[in-house]
């Protein structure tokens, strides 16, 4: 579980680098960074909910496991 954990923090961080990078890398065009941007605050967050709900089925099988 603490791994889990671990890993939604870490990816809370590398989304904050990415977005960082992205908006440097890009910084010319604004509405291509609002684009690029979307696109990958979706894809991270689709990650961090796909972590999450892995984290609450572990929860609720230790839960009956007890």
């Amino acid at each position: 579980m603490s791994q889990i954990s671990n890993i939604v923090h870490q990816m809370n961080i590398n989304d904050s680098i990415l977005t960082k990078a992205g908006l440097y890398l890009g910084g010319q065009d604004q509405k291509r960074d609002s684009k690029k941007k979307k696109e990958l605050q979706s894809s991270m967050n689709q990650i961090r909910q796909e972590a999450k709900n892995q984290l609450y089925y572990q929860n609720s099988e230790n839960l009956i496991l007890q």
